[in-house]
């Protein structure tokens, strides 16, 4: 589903999180606060997603990764094959462990922000708002 198959205007957010009830939360949340939500279990899958939207012109207007994927894509190899295909996209990591040495400057790696979970609807509000209106 996108903008045009949907006929919404509402943001498109791509969530990939390998913890199913995380990532059905997650999309709840996103939902509720005014999102059209596509959720994926590896990085593999949301990098086809969006790879799939950018060429159909439509790209998701937010994606947030997860950092750590045991067997699978995480987070960081998934955001810098986003911001390869489309150095515009707007990227966020959200993890356990926010404090992993891998996050230092995640901005220099293009990536817009950081959560750490769990977190609140009212934080990650926040946080998405912030990314989306700049």
């Amino acid at each position: 589903m996108n903008k045009e198959t949907s006929g919404s205007d509402l943001p498109i957010i791509l969530v990939m999180d390998d913890d199913k009830p995380v990532r059905e939360v997650m999309r709840k949340m996103l939902e509720r606060i005014g999102n059209t939500v596509e959720a994926f279990a590896t990085g593999e899958e949301a990098v086809e997603r969006y790879r799939f939207l950018l060429n159909a012109n439509t790209p998701a207007d937010l994606v947030i990764l997860d950092m750590t994927v045991p067997k699978a894509m995480g987070g960081l190899e998934a955001a810098a094959i986003i911001l390869e295909m489309d150095p515009s996209a707007k990227v966020m990591i959200a993890s356990g462990n926010i404090n992993d040495p891998a996050l230092q400057n995640f901005q220099d790696k293009g990536i817009k922000g950081l959560v750490d979970k769990p977190f609140s609807v009212e934080r990650l509000k926040r946080i998405v708002s912030e990314i989306l209106q700049n």
